[in-house]
């Protein structure tokens, strides 16, 4: 086993970056006793009072989305810009990543409602522009 320099843990002889902190393990890292006690060192470990608040728009951004999709295009541009907001304050880490799904599916319903909502408007131009005697 090999014990990691930042962190102390250990990882196998073959290994080439740490498994709990992705540290480069160097080649010549020094074999240690496999019974030896692990220090109680959790990098990852979130307490409550660090908890991010969850995203306020998420539902509304997917009922919006779909909506746009199923009643009414004109709220596509609404769910695409509502989204991208809060897909950016989620990958921003202001908000927690739980309605990640939820402000994607929104969002992607809302880009699918724009371009079907553009495409419905070029269809009914085309229509316009056609003389109505042929």
């Amino acid at each position: 086993m090999t014990t990691c320099p930042v962190c102390g843990f250990h990882n196998g002889f073959d290994s080439n970056f740490c498994s709990q902190c992705a540290t480069k393990l160097s080649s010549h890292a020094t074999p240690v006793d496999p019974n030896a006690s692990r220090p109680g060192y959790a990098p990852y470990a979130t307490t409550p009072s660090a908890e991010l608040p969850r995203s306020s728009n998420a539902v509304a951004v997917l009922v919006l989305g779909i909506l746009s999709l199923v009643v009414c295009g004109a709220l596509g541009p609404i769910a695409w810009y509502m989204g991208h907001g809060e897909l950016q304050q989620i990958n921003a880490g202001l908000v927690s990543r739980q309605d990640h799904g939820m402000v994607n599916a929104g969002y992607i319903c809302g880009i699918i409602g724009s371009i079907l909502l553009l495409i419905g408007i070029a269809f009914f131009i085309f229509f316009l522009a056609l003389p109505f005697g042929m």
